[in-house]
């Protein structure tokens, strides 16, 4: 057992078989390498003002070394592994606890506490679309294997599918 954190960890990803990312509610990223007889913190990330909620990376993408993160900050953020620095923000009218990233990194999606999952171009670094559900919070969210349909799981127990491309569920 060892603290790597001042925060309640919320979410944790290997990055192979001895290192791995976790998020905090102490706001902060970092990265693990755990061959030592201590796990050794190898690099911290700070960005958001409040916990960080989730950590995601796209699934097409093998190397690692882009990520995003979601926070009660009402913001999402695109971060470089390699620098361990941010490299782009989103900002939203929501605390944001669930993330997503289009599996070739295109797209990012995220939802939270107000009723919204909101869907950005990272290309552009705009908006795309906003989906609500009758006043329900998004608990999570994950992109389909092709991309097209966003699934949003809702703190009732409903999952909603949406198609991305035609604008509805």
């Amino acid at each position: 057992t060892w603290v790597v954190h001042d925060g309640y960890i919320s979410s944790l990803h290997f990055l192979d078989k001895t290192k791995y990312i976790s998020s905090s509610g102490d706001a902060d990223i970092r990265t693990f390498d755990i061959t030592q007889e201590q796990t050794k913190c190898l690099s911290v990330m700070r960005g958001h003002e409040k916990d960080c909620q989730s950590i995601k990376f796209p699934r097409d993408d093998k190397s690692k070394n882009t990520f995003i993160t979601c926070s009660s900050d009402k913001t999402v953020k695109m971060w470089d592994l390699r620098s361990a620095s941010c490299t782009m923000s989103f900002t939203t009218d929501s605390e944001l606890n669930a993330c997503s990233v289009f599996p070739n990194g295109s797209l990012i999606a995220a939802g939270g506490e107000k009723d919204k999952t909101y869907v950005w171009d990272v290309r552009a670094g705009c908006l795309v679309d906003k989906y609500a559900r009758n006043n329900q919070k998004t608990a999570s969210c994950e992109f389909s294997a092709s991309g097209r349909q966003l699934f949003v799981g809702h703190d009732d127990g409903a999952l909603i599918v949406w198609d991305i491309f035609a604008g509805g569920e």
